[in-house]
Order: C-alpha cells, then structure tokens, then sequence
C-alpha cells in the first residue's frame, strides 16, 4: 500500500509574514518619499498591492501600521551579537544603530517619531515594541555581567540610554554623521563606567 504523500512543509511565517514584510517594506518607502503626514493608507495599499480593508483589519491607524514597520525595520538592522565581550557585543549594537539612523529610512523614521500621535493605543504599542527590543538588549548585559563586564547592580538601562542618546545627538543636534570615529569617543568614555564595578579575578 502506497505511503501517503507528504504535506510540503510550511515556510515560518507563511503568506501572512511574506505580506507584513511588503506592506512594511512599502510603508517605509513612502515615509522616505513623502514624509509621515503626507502618505496615507490608501497610498499604501496601492504601493504594497494590498486592499485597504487588508490594512484596517490589522492596524486601526497609519501610526500603528508605521510603528509596526520602524520596529520590524530596527529588529533587522540593529545587530546583537555575541561576540565573547562586553565591549565586541556592545561596539557592534552601537555601529549598526548609527548605520541605520543615519540612513534615509532611519532619518525618515526619527521624524516620522515626532509626528506619531499620541493617543493612548498608540502610546501603549509603542511601549509594548520598546520593552520587547529593550529585553532582547539586556542580554548584552546579562552576559557582561556573568563574565563580571558589567556591574551586576549596575544600571544598564542608563548605561544604554546615554549611549544610544548619543547617536541621535550626532545626527539631530549636529547634524554629523555618528561615525566609527564618534562611537569611538562614546566607547572610550562609557566603558570605563562598566569597568569600574567589574569584579576582579
């Protein structure tokens, strides 16, 4: 008796991921194009060959159809690595953050973040995105703080905060590029701070 044939195995994510990346792909180009206010979801349905009604079943507005993006945008961008050391994990999630805010989706981005609205869906969305690339970071540090890298009590959301705030300076503020140079300087005066309370052997 014949064995039944296989089902093909289903790729991870199936359709519905192959869509999400092409509705995000397109949403972010028309943020470059058009800038935030100016593009809507009818713009986007037709520049993703979606429906709109394919849009409004999943995000209820274009600021959380746009968080979606930016957020899938950073997770892909935005490298953590092990790389054995505090200042190899460190120096490379640095590097690529700077790489993509200071490309064209990265600068539409930041501006697209001023413009946002604020109601309290949105606001809980983006916290829900924050808290989950936050947690996905803390390994950094968990990892430095085992290998004793890192203070143990120390404060990394700070330490991380003042590092990434640093990268927006250079390119909001100054309007510089956040260059090897640049996180060189960031590096050299931070990473004295996590050696401080490293233990001793």
């Amino acid at each position: 008796m014949p064995l039944p044939a296989k089902k093909p195995a289903k790729r991870p994510g199936g359709r519905a991921a192959l869509v999400s990346s092409r509705i995000f792909d397109a949403a972010l180009l028309l943020l470059v194009e058009k800038g935030f206010a100016a593009f809507s979801l009818s713009d986007l349905a037709e520049r993703a060959q979606v429906t709109r009604s394919t849009l409004y079943r999943r995000w209820p507005t274009k600021s959380a159809l746009v968080l979606d993006a930016i957020a899938a945008r950073i997770n892909q961008q935005v490298l953590l690595a092990d790389t054995g050391s505090f200042a190899g994990d460190f120096a490379i999630a640095l590097k690529s953050l700077a790489l993509f805010l200071n490309s064209p989706v990265g600068r539409a981005a930041i501006s697209a973040g001023l413009e946002i609205d604020r109601g309290e869906t949105v606001v809980a969305q983006w916290k829900a995105l924050g808290d989950a690339r936050l947690a996905a970071i803390r390994a950094i540090f968990e990892r430095a703080m085992a290998r004793g890298e890192f203070p143990a009590n120390g404060d990394w959301e700070a330490f991380l905060a003042a590092a990434a705030g640093a990268m927006y300076f250079r390119i909001i503020v100054t309007s510089r590029d956040p260059d090897a140079a640049w996180i060189e300087r960031v590096l050299t005066l931070l990473l004295p701070i996590a050696s401080a309370g490293r233990r001793t052997p």
